[in-house]
């Protein structure tokens, strides 16, 4: 018998089993699952509360900052413990807390108290990252964006399911519903997720220990350039846009679209959107360079120029749609990227307390943009300053992955010592 695997396709049944597990974990059971509905939950919220637009959005704001500080810990607990351990609890907490927010009262310390456990338990993304990084090799873009494809067309029927139990059962079925679904979907985690396998090569011995993982360390990340552009481009796009979630949906609604328009907007945008992992995954594989970036960045500037000029009775529902799509297109481009970065960049070695640290300083920053919009709003009585400001950082952005460099490994987690010394064309990607 041979005494050495034979390589393992990136598209094999258990690689797509394993990936669509992760897929199901980041979609319903992370602290960002609620974040959808609060725009719908805003004004039934604050009528009921008698709360301003900016008090309401502080809920955003308590999930990311607390997220920002537990992210780096979880990150590192996953590295050191594993996935499983980190992951399944944090899933599990994550479904409690949705069914506690269902029984909301009228204090806002309550509620900011709520959505920070939220933060705390649900920032742990780096765990389903680390496992899909080591699934792939050879064509990981392609299948980390074939993956990711369905992440739009299982949120298509998010705004609906949110919007059916508004309607049928107020703001608090929108809490238990989803905290329903979030425990249903942490029992299949607990039966299926796996760890990351500790060698992603295309063959090992069949008998051997696990190795290292390849990568390098959170210090020398820290000292690396393309992790610093990485946040900073995250960060001025992210300062405003990160926060218009939360106010997307009342944006709309002030604009003269009907509430069933500004849903059917939603779900509309968010099945087209399908095309840009799709894309996004293959333009990795094919551009050896993260700069493929920077055209869904401006893509992201030009759908906020398009919601700043629309009106029910001024582009109408056909503007309204083209600018969401384009919006959901660039976003979910976006999507298997950042996780290719890191394995191309930094490796799988401190995968998880590299991403938690990106994480933390991200969402520390972007936790102030819902209340930020929202303090816009209330003391301007129009989001167009937000707009504006969204389109200026979201070119910024773009602007800032020229700089980013060339990548430090290939595919599978070969170290590019010799990088600098090639011609770009010889680059192995």
């Amino acid at each position: 018998m041979s005494d050495v695997v034979a390589a393992e396709s990136d598209f094999s049944l258990r690689k797509m089993k394993i990936a669509g597990i992760c897929l199901m974990g980041q979609l319903f059971c992370s602290s960002m699952l609620i974040i959808g509905p609060m725009s719908m939950l805003m004004l039934p919220m604050i009528e009921r509360f008698g709360w301003s637009r900016s008090q309401f959005s502080f809920s955003t704001a308590a999930v990311m900052w607390a997220g920002a500080l537990a992210a780096p810990i979880l990150g590192r607990l996953i590295d050191r413990r594993g996935v499983r351990p980190v992951v399944l609890t944090g899933a599990f907490l994550v479904g409690i807390i949705e069914l506690a927010l269902g029984f909301q009262t009228a204090s806002l310390w309550l509620f900011y108290l709520l959505f920070a456990l939220l933060g705390i338990v649900g920032a742990i993304g780096a765990g389903y990252g680390k496992v899909m990084g080591s699934l792939f090799i050879k064509h990981r873009g392609k299948a980390m964006g074939f993956v990711a494809a369905f992440s739009p067309l299982i949120a298509s029927v998010f705004p609906q399911y949110s919007n059916q139990l508004l309607l049928a059962f107020g703001w608090r079925g929108v809490f238990w519903g989803w905290g329903a679904v979030t425990l249903i979907t942490w029992i299949i985690l607990y039966f299926f997720l796996e760890e990351p396998n500790s060698s992603p090569t295309a063959a090992m011995p069949a008998n051997s220990a696990q190795p290292v993982l390849e990568g390098m360390t959170t210090a020398e990340a820290l000292r690396s350039r393309p992790l610093w552009i990485m946040i900073a481009a995250a960060l001025v796009s992210g300062i405003l846009g990160g926060g218009w979630a939360t106010h997307s949906f009342a944006y709309q609604l002030g604009r003269g679209f009907s509430q069933q328009t500004a849903v059917n907007a939603v779900s509309v945008s968010v099945l087209i959107a399908i095309v840009g992992p799709l894309l996004g995954g293959w333009l990795l594989d094919k551009v050896p360079s993260a700069r493929i970036h920077i055209p869904f960045s401006l893509m992201a500037a030009l759908s906020v120029y398009l919601q700043s000029i629309m009106w029910a009775n001024y582009g109408g529902t056909p503007l309204l749609f083209t600018a969401v799509a384009l919006s959901a297109v660039s976003m979910n481009a976006t999507m298997p990227m950042l996780g290719y970065f890191y394995t191309r960049f930094f490796g799988l070695k401190a995968y998880g307390e590299i991403a938690g640290i990106n994480m933390a300083v991200l969402s520390l920053v972007m936790g102030f943009s819902a209340p930020l919009v929202g303090l816009i709003y209330d003391h301007t009585g129009s989001y167009s300053p937000a707009l504006y400001g969204m389109i200026v950082g979201s070119v910024l952005a773009g602007l800032l992955y020229l700089f980013i460099g060339r990548y430090r490994y290939t595919t599978d987690f070969k170290l590019m010592v010799e990088l600098q010394k090639m011609e770009p064309e010889k680059i192995p990607t």
